[in-house]
């Protein structure tokens, strides 16, 4: 029997020692101790606590920093696999504070239970300032994705992001639908980091099939032998990497670039740096 309630209502508390000031010990323990519980299922991921865990890998402690990035991009993410593609445009809202655009509020209620919701206070990702550090986390994000997920975030950015620039309210500090923010900074720097990611070479597609072809005839070479089945697999991860390219390329030209072009209008006519 696990009494997973009597940990959860501690969650808000112990992800806040992912950021704590009081040391880099206190944040290494608590990076081990929330994996731990993640991985025992004693705690899920609520509220916007994998933005938490995102924010430590670029910690200043050099140790904490790498410990945040091997314990998600190891066992965290092949526990979850899709936990990068399901917070990728969420972590541009959370990570620039845009706290009033309807991402930004459905990010920070995710699998609330009631007893607590893990919030972003005390992290400072925002600003031109911390631009390195949040690049930083996009690409750790997107070499570790599968190009069905780059193709599924490309996808979203222009639905999310883009497209929600088209409404001719940056000037007023919106950035999509009737959402009102404090101030048009935010969605700006949103929008910044939209276009160095979309022309970023993390985010494009046969990445992973380039790898893992590089990966198979590095295991042939060290067997020192071929097998029948070698050739096969490799063939066929060839005919699915130029199928997704083809995918990616064609959803490009339809969806994104007409939303480029159109979003390059209106931010000329609201004369935007």
């Amino acid at each position: 029997i696990r009494y997973t309630n009597l940990v959860d209502r501690q969650l808000p508390a112990m992800a806040a020692c992912l950021q704590d000031g009081g040391g880099a010990l206190v944040r290494r323990h608590a990076i081990l101790l929330l994996s731990s519980l993640l991985l025992q299922d004693y705690v899920k991921w609520r509220g916007l606590l994998v933005m938490r865990f995102l924010a430590a890998v670029v910690d200043k402690d050099e140790a904490v920093s790498q410990m945040a990035e091997m314990t998600l991009c190891g066992p965290l993410l092949n526990k979850s696999p899709l936990l990068f593609s399901n917070s990728f445009v969420e972590s541009l809202f959370v990570f620039n504070n845009c706290t009033g655009h309807p991402v930004y509020a459905a990010a920070a209620s995710s699998g609330d239970s009631g007893s607590g919701a893990v919030d972003f206070r005390g992290v400072n990702m925002a600003g031109p300032a911390n631009a390195g550090k949040r690049m930083f986390i996009y690409k750790m994000m997107l070499v570790h994705m599968s190009d069905e997920q780059r193709i599924g975030v490309t996808a979203r950015l222009a639905k999310e992001v883009l497209k929600g620039g088209l409404d001719g309210k940056l000037r007023e500090g919106t950035l999509g639908g009737d959402t009102v923010m404090s101030s048009g900074i935010a969605a700006r720097a949103v929008l910044a980091d939209c276009f160095d990611i979309l022309v970023s070479s993390e985010i494009r597609v046969g990445r992973a099939a380039a790898a893992e072809q590089a990966d198979a005839d590095d295991d042939e070479r060290n067997a020192g032998r071929m097998t029948t089945e070698g050739p096969i697999v490799a063939q066929l991860a060839a005919a699915k990497g130029k199928l997704l390219t083809k995918v990616s390329k064609r959803h490009m030209m339809e969806n994104v670039v007409p939303i480029l072009t159109s979003l390059k209008s209106v931010l000329e006519k609201n004369k935007s740096p």
